[in-house]
């Protein structure tokens, strides 16, 4: 109700709303839970500095980058993106390799017909120019790991998270799934890309955990030295959803998070933010997505891990 309130408080002046939108600003109801306050303004001396911060990930990193704005006037967030109708999931941890060493043309080409730009494998975190005598953080969250499956091209090599996906489809080999229960609404771009799956590309299913520590080892060793790197564990616990079920935890997240902590125990300047010690159940959304609240506790423990 925040727009409407905002709505409100400007007197109701005439707008012309175009397209489909999700708030209703001519609802005439009160928003008696939303109240204005006077600016909040942090001394100087009370958010701990540090000179940049890179935040890699899954969706999450989105709303903690947002907080750490407070800390640095240099905060980058690299996270999937949406384009053309698609959710391109650079998050996965496959990229740090790709982003790395770089993609041969033959490879490059590949990931073009799955609907992929060359932005998609670019980051930061491997460049010795973008590290500040004044500090950086690394905060990677690789949750994109445990949800959605890799494949690789038969001829170039490429390993990459194929990005169309349609609901229900879930952990599916899209290899042998039918043009006929393709949805009416896929672009032409993902038809193309389907047709190209089914013919040049191999599933190869859910990272193993065996791989996943291998690629984050490399990462590690590959970020240039004087980093601070924080990993966000997955939540990997039993919880209780807010429909009142119960909520397993697949074993393969508890695999995850101990593959982090053994790359942290190698490593002095990497320490791994134990989400299930943080969340309660009311911050959990789903196993992939936490509530406002959730993050901001995140964000607290990072910073308190780094400013001790």
């Amino acid at each position: 109700g925040v727009e409407r309130w905002l709505y409100q408080k400007l007197g109701r002046p005439r707008i012309d709303v175009r397209g489909e939108v999700l708030a209703d600003l001519f609802d005439p109801a009160p928003v008696d839970w939303v109240r204005q306050d006077q600016p909040w303004r942090a001394a100087p001396t009370e958010a701990p500095r540090i000179g940049r911060i890179t935040a890699r990930g899954s969706c999450e990193i989105g709303a903690i980058v947002h907080y750490f704005r407070l800390n640095s006037d240099d905060v980058v967030g690299e996270y999937h993106v949406f384009r053309d109708d698609g959710v391109f999931r650079n998050g996965h941890s496959v990229f740090l390799y790709h982003g790395a060493r770089g993609l041969t043309p033959q490879r490059r080409e590949a990931a073009r017909k799955l609907g992929y730009v060359d932005s998609d494998f670019a980051t930061r975190l491997f460049d010795p120019a973008a590290y500040d005598e004044r500090g950086h953080l690394v905060i990677l969250s690789m949750s994109a790991d445990a949800a959605f499956p890799l494949y690789r091209h038969r001829d170039s090599g490429l390993i990459v998270p194929f990005t169309a996906h349609a609901p229900g489809w879930g952990e599916r080999d899209v290899t042998q799934i039918p043009e006929s229960e393709e949805p009416e609404s896929y672009p032409a771009w993902a038809r193309a890309a389907m047709r190209y799956m089914r013919t040049e590309w191999d599933f190869l299913g859910l990272t193993k955990p065996s791989d996943f520590e291998a690629l984050l080892r490399f990462a590690v060793a590959e970020i240039p030295a004087g980093a601070q790197i924080r990993l966000l564990a997955f939540c990997a616990r039993d919880y209780v959803h807010a429909d009142g079920l119960l909520r397993k935890a697949p074993a393969r997240y508890a695999a995850f998070n101990e593959a982090m902590r053994r790359v942290a125990a190698d490593f002095a300047h990497v320490e791994v933010v134990e989400v299930d010690d943080i969340l309660e159940d009311a911050d959990i959304q789903d196993r992939l997505h936490f509530h406002r609240p959730g993050l901001f506790k995140i964000y607290h423990r990072i910073r308190d891990s780094v400013w001790r």
